[in-house]
């Protein structure tokens, strides 16, 4: 510690003052001030004494929360046709954390961590593509466009070499994607997972085979993304009721995470799962260049459709920080503004208005207030958050 002034002693770098805390996995929901030290986070009290800290920020009528964990982006820019910038796409909306979903493969990722992962001030993981060359047609040349692209062998030696990167392993399984049957190759993508340990992330919807059939092969742990897709074979019957076999399958243990995406969310998809008591268990974007550039899209945006079908606002909260990072077993690193963990919190603030938002199948609904990023800090470093150009 070292003098400030006369009779105080500066003991923290950064003082957030006069926010709302919400920390789902702290249980915290109210008044607080949040103090940082060392890249830290120091205490979370109220009324800590502005003299106690070197820097002092105001946020009073913001909503301070850890740092966002988007649990499926693409930010592989150069090498996938989809991927955006972490820093810009990601982390300057509040996203601390992005995880890029399938971008890369066995062959594809040495690039992936060294131009991605090390150059990023985003956290950054990655599911490892079953495909050896990732996703770096996207959709229009599918990586199994040709089934020899799968290589078991070499995404396992590949996820046990890069234990503190690669959380488990992506399969697209739209039959567009696979030509035709996607069970062949989920079979080999469930053995490397096994073989190496980690968790299977599945892309659902448009499928030649019924959702019943692909959960079958799933185990706890893995994770069903795009669980709100308006596309065949989704989590709802032909009448709209959820399948039994997708109740099933959270009762032992398998995730649902909507990944809004371009095409990939309905509205009247995700209203009927919530109206059913099956809310998600994670919030994320399927974050590209084309929902980033055509929808605006980022996680505060998909925070908000959810915020808009009736989900309250702590849940949400909930399910874009602490859920993500217990899904992904990381909640000693991140996803909570606890003392001692990494400094990565979002300052958020409500803009009233009049805000267009568009689902998977045209469909657009209005919001009248929208969340926006007032303040980022990662690590303990304040970030320069977007600004609308009317903001600017």
């Amino acid at each position: 510690m070292v003098s400030k002034e006369a009779g105080a002693l500066v003991m923290f770098d950064l003082l957030l003052k006069g926010g709302t805390v919400i920390d789902p996995g702290q249980g915290l929901n109210g008044l607080a001030d949040v103090a940082i030290s060392g890249g830290r986070i120091a205490a979370v009290r109220p009324q800590i004494p502005e003299a106690e800290a070197a820097r002092v920020v105001d946020v009073s009528g913001k909503m301070v929360t850890p740092g966002l964990v988007d649990l499926h982006a693409h930010v592989y820019p150069g090498v996938t046709a989809a991927g955006v910038d972490a820093d810009e796409y990601c982390l300057k909306h509040g996203s601390t954390t992005a995880v890029e979903c399938g971008g890369p493969g066995a062959f594809t990722f040495g690039g992936f961590q060294r131009w991605v992962v090390a150059t990023s001030r985003t956290r950054v993981f990655c599911f490892l593509s079953l495909a050896a060359i990732g996703q770096i047609g996207f959709a229009k040349v599918p990586e199994f466009v040709h089934p020899e692209y799968s290589d078991p062998e070499a995404a396992i030696r590949t996820i046990r070499a890069n234990p503190q990167i690669i959380v488990g392993l992506k399969f697209r399984a739209a039959r567009n994607l696979v030509n035709g049957s996607c069970l062949p190759l989920l079979r080999v993508a469930r053995q490397a997972a096994d073989e190496a340990k980690v968790p299977v992330m599945v892309h659902i919807g448009d499928t030649q085979e019924t959702l019943g059939e692909i959960l079958e092969l799933l185990r706890p742990g893995d994770i069903v993304t795009h669980c709100a897709t308006p596309k065949a074979n989704g989590l709802l019957s032909a009448d709209g009721k959820i399948l039994p076999e997708v109740v099933e399958a959270r009762e032992r243990g398998i995730y649902f995470d909507p990944a809004h995406g371009f095409t990939n969310f309905g509205f009247q998809v995700a209203e009927r799962l919530l109206d059913q008591g099956f809310p998600p268990d994670s919030i994320s974007t399927d974050l590209t260049v084309h929902g980033a550039t055509r929808l605006g899209q980022d996680l505060p945006d998909v925070m908000d459709r959810f915020l808009m079908l009736g989900m309250p606002l702590e849940d949400v909260v909930r399910l874009s920080t602490f859920r993500p990072a217990q899904i992904l077993g990381k909640t000693g690193e991140f996803g909570s503004l606890r003392p001692g963990l990494e400094a990565d919190i979002a300052v958020l603030r409500w803009e009233e208005g009049e805000f267009p938002k568009t689902d998977g199948t045209g469909e657009t609904r209005m919001v009248r207030r929208r969340l926006l990023p007032h303040l980022v800090i990662r690590r303990g470093e304040m970030i320069q958050p977007f600004r609308l150009p009317s903001q600017a």
